[in-house]
């Protein structure tokens, strides 16, 4: 039984340190990295997407949004879901849209098989 704790203990620890390195990678990159620059790159076109859709519900209305949302072919479906409700759940900017990710892949994580 104390070797299960040990493992466990373990497990845990290479979470927590898992998580401290994405913390500060996605810091150190909001700083000086691909983060802090204006959205330009292919690999976070779906928050420019998002963040469109998502004042253009403020704008007009949500249909509005929504036609516009399900009407273009979308760069990476998921992504942009993804962040669109990091938007509307935690407020505009790019940490919102990632906190909602973690939430996600920490939920398939610990979910049962």
């Amino acid at each position: 039984m104390q070797g299960v704790g040990f493992v466990t203990a373990w497990i845990l620890g290479l979470l927590l340190t898992a998580c401290a390195f994405a913390c500060i990678n996605l810091h150190v990159s909001g700083r000086m990295g691909r983060l802090c620059s204006v959205s330009n790159y292919d690999d976070v076109v779906y928050l420019n997407k998002a963040a469109h859709v998502y004042f253009k519900a403020k704008r007009e209305s949500i249909a509005a949004a929504a036609t516009e949302l399900f009407t273009r072919n979308l760069h990476a479906p998921f992504s942009v879901f993804n962040g669109l409700l990091g938007f509307a759940v935690f407020g505009y900017g790019v940490e919102q849209a990632y906190q909602v990710l973690t939430i996600v892949v920490l939920s398939a994580s610990f979910s049962s098989p």
